[in-house]
C-alpha cells in the first residue's frame, strides 16, 4: 500500500529524446526519492509492470552573468517490461 506522502515523488515528466523510444520513461523527482519508491510508486498508480529505475542527481550549474548557480535536481528514468505502456494523458 502506498502512503499519501509518496504520492508527490513525481514532480514532472521530461520530454527528451531517449523518453520518446519504446518503453523508456523520465520523471522529475524529489531530493529524498528511492528506487524502490519510485518503482512503487508508478506500478500501484499505473498498473504496470517497471523492469528498472535509474536515479541522476543533476547538480545545479554556475551561472557567471546572474552571480549564482541554476537548481539542482533529481531526474529517474524507468523502464517498463516489454508489452508494458503508460497512459500520462489521463
Amino acid at each position: 500500500m502506498i502512503n499519501s506522502a509518496n504520492l508527490d515523488l513525481l514532480q514532472a515528466q521530461r520530454i527528451t529524446e531517449k523518453s520518446s523510444r519504446g518503453s523508456d520513461y523520465v520523471f522529475k523527482v524529489r531530493q529524498d526519492a528511492t528506487k524502490p519508491a519510485i518503482k512503487q510508486l508508478i506500478e500501484s498508480v499505473y498498473g504496470v509492470k517497471v523492469k528498472s529505475v535509474n536515479v541522476l542527481n543533476r547538480k545545479g550549474k554556475h551561472k557567471a552573468r546572474r552571480n549564482g548557480y541554476t537548481k539542482a535536481c533529481k531526474i529517474a528514468y524507468v523502464k517498463l517490461e516489454s508489452g508494458q505502456e503508460l497512459n500520462l494523458a489521463e
